[in-house]
């Protein structure tokens, strides 16, 4: 081979690893090199997309920084703190230790608030921390944010994480599952995130989601398209392996969709319907049955995608993308910065980085610390008189909270009490009897104690 054929192959060869094109151009599908691990450096994790775009009063999205900061290790505190977080506008951290399971599931429902961050705990054993079969569902908030936080195994009708009618939401280096094979029918499971009724200014990002039939639903229903229109994501640097379908399914809203990975999904990667809009950028798919689909299902759907790459048994022709296709939508909705990765990398740096684990997660603010504002001495449940009896020892004067939940997270009271210095007692009445177990939660300003009761 003489020189100027050689300069000719050392100049292709170095193009196929010329980086990606970024913010507002676009580029064929390319075909994938060969990629050395060592190459793909640890990335910046910080949060990029839509959550970081001000609206509605917020500026960026921040959680619970700055507030007080609560560690849970058990089922109880977890019911008891979703309970607290009701019409709660308080800043507030709360650190997962270890892992949580719950059998039957259990829903925790957070709603009617701001400003929370719900981080899996570095130093668990790991370093996440994990809740099985427990469904967090979070409404009507704003300012939240959830990280190394592995959540699976959440039995139907409920989903693993659902954000409803929220805004300025992050959920990074997150990982959910399920099971599927032999006796896992479709509706065992529902979905590992779904992302409804509007929700906006939201980024998804390095999660892992995995073994599953139905990954991703935003938007809930054909019918609720004036709220849905509102729907605003960034999915990037995403690991989606060994999936059926919704990797996501999108209704009326938009999603940006950049550098992430999907493999052996045996149904259909991004559905994109009803009018909804997604640009797709620098995706790496491999074994996808149906990489991208804009008429699968009611509605057309707009997708507007470059630099995308297919790999293992599929290839670009197996895109059921059909025209209009809508690129210039795209001209004025990305209000933020980002820097595409080159697509040739996609699959290593995702398969390395994404998921629990990753990210060595530290937390600022006054830690919360239970005091002796008070003491209980006992409580019982009396069926007779349907009501609860609590021996409480004050420190001081006070008012506290008085709330019971069933296992589920169902409110069955919620009251406050006046509590004088020294011994007392409290009597609790019931307007049902409590069934099986259930959760007395008694709070102060400054202290929060739960306990386990049982029914009949």
């Amino acid at each position: 081979m003489n020189r100027i054929k050689i300069l000719r192959f050392l100049i292709a060869f170095g193009l196929m690893f010329y980086p990606a094109l970024s913010n507002g151009q676009t580029g064929s599908s390319q075909q994938p090199g060969l990629i050395n691990n060592s190459q793909v450096s640890e990335p910046d994790f910080s949060m990029i997309g839509y959550a970081t775009v001000a609206r509605d009063g917020v500026e960026t999205t921040t959680g619970g920084k700055n507030g007080e900061v609560i560690v849970i290790e058990t089922l109880e505190q977890l019911i008891a703190w979703g309970a607290k977080r009701e019409d709660n506008y308080n800043a507030e951290t709360v650190i997962i230790k270890g892992k949580i399971e719950a059998n039957p599931s259990v829903l925790i429902t957070i709603k009617r608030g701001k400003d929370i961050s719900i981080l899996g705990d570095s130093e668990s054993n790991g370093g996440f921390a994990e809740l099985k079969n427990i469904s967090l569902n979070i409404r009507d908030y704003s300012n939240v944010i959830v990280r190394n936080l592995k959540i699976h195994e959440v039995f139907y009708p409920n989903d693993c994480l659902t954000i409803d009618h929220c805004h300025h939401v992050w959920i990074d280096h997150c990982e959910f599952h399920s099971k599927i094979g032999p006796g896992i029918g479709v509706d065992t499971y529902d979905g590992l995130l779904d992302i409804k009724k509007g929700s906006h200014n939201v980024t998804v990002s390095w999660c892992y989601f995995h073994d599953h039939m139905k990954t991703i639903l935003i938007g809930h229903s054909d019918n609720n398209g004036e709220q849905d229109k509102n729907l605003q994501v960034t999915f990037h640097h995403n690991w989606f392996s060994n999936t059926d379908g919704r990797n996501p399914s999108l209704r009326f809203g938009l999603v940006h969709y950049f550098n992430n990975y999907l493999e052996n999904i045996s149904d259909y990667g991004f559905a994109v319907r009803n009018g909804a809009h997604a640009k797709i950028e620098n995706c790496h798919f491999e074994s996808v049955n149906t990489p991208i689909a804009t008429d699968k299902f009611k509605g057309h759907g707009y997708a507007c995608v470059s630099g995308c790459i297919y790999t293992g048994s599929c290839t670009e022709a197996d895109n059921q993308v059909s025209d209009p296709v809508d690129c210039e939508f795209w001209d004025n909705q990305i209000p933020y910065s980002y820097q595409l990765e080159d697509v040739q990398t996609v699959k290593s740096s995702v398969q390395e980085y994404a998921g629990v684990g990753k990210v060595k997660l530290t937390t600022s603010g006054k830690q919360f610390i239970q005091n002796n504002d008070f003491e209980v001495e006992n409580y019982t449940f009396s069926e007779a008189e349907g009501a609860i009896r609590i021996c409480i020892n004050g420190s001081k004067n006070q008012e506290i909270q008085i709330s019971v939940y069933s296992i589920t997270g169902e409110k069955i009271y919620s009251g406050k009490a006046e509590v004088i210095q020294g011994n007392q007692q409290i009597k609790i009445p019931l307007q049902k009897n409590l069934k099986g177990i259930c959760i007395l939660a008694i709070t102060s300003p400054s202290k929060k104690e739960t306990f386990k009761l049982f029914g009949n």
